[in-house]
């Protein structure tokens, strides 16, 4: 079994999210010992952001539907 953690709080020591995760791993690996723990912290991981490369490998044949146009034009120019 293979367990995904995932953090996303800027706030290390302080956050109640990543204790709450941390508790709610913790129980799982008593359930289940042998467990694989993935750990991603999306606050200190340095996470590439998506860019236009990566938008066109995720999708089929690199082609944005009209939405999908709309849409990234509109996040080009905030």
């Amino acid at each position: 079994m293979k367990i995904l953690k995932v953090n996303s709080s800027g706030a290390k020591e302080k956050s109640i999210s990543r204790k709450e995760v941390n508790t709610i791993v913790s129980r799982l690996l008593i359930r289940y010992p042998n467990a694989e723990v993935i750990n991603r912290d999306v606050a200190y991981d340095n996470l590439p952001f998506p860019n236009d490369k990566f938008i066109e490998a995720i999708l089929h044949n690199g082609e944005l539907t009209d939405k999908q146009k709309k849409r990234h034009n509109y996040q080009m120019n905030l």
